[in-house]
């Protein structure tokens, strides 16, 4: 059982420290609720730059699907007209080709049975020579 004050005097002095305690809990809830809308402005500010960076990426995508579907119309106008003045197409490789260094070669040609090696000395000796 909670005792309480035995005199007035006592009983001021607590309801004193009970007000103070609730002024100095009221100042703390009002900077807390003070520092919660601040976070909830930047959370919605940040919300509207996803959005927003969300519709850029989305035209982006779009502007990226019209530019390789003119590419490729290009490409088979390209194609048709160097095949009406009899150009046989070439295949056009959509990576770079890594050239592979003197080493790699020289690894590779010496890991070949003897009969396959004049082959790719043939096919690389610009290479293999320098």
């Amino acid at each position: 059982m909670i005792e309480g004050p035995k005199t007035i005097t006592e009983a001021l002095t607590a309801l004193r420290s009970a007000q103070e305690e609730n002024a100095r809990l009221a100042a703390d809830l009002t900077a807390a609720t003070a520092l919660l809308n601040e976070q909830i402005g930047r959370v919605e500010n940040i919300e509207a730059q996803r959005v927003e960076l969300l519709d850029a990426v989305t035209a982006l995508e779009a502007r990226n699907a019209e530019l390789n579907q003119a590419a490729q119309a290009a490409e088979m106008r390209v194609t048709e007209a160097m095949a009406a003045i009899g150009v046989p197409p070439v295949a056009v490789a959509s990576e770079p080709v890594q050239q592979r260094t003197q080493k790699e070669l020289w690894a590779e040609y010496n890991a070949l049975p003897v009969e396959a090696r004049n082959a790719f000395y043939l096919k690389h000796r610009d290479t293999l020579r320098n």
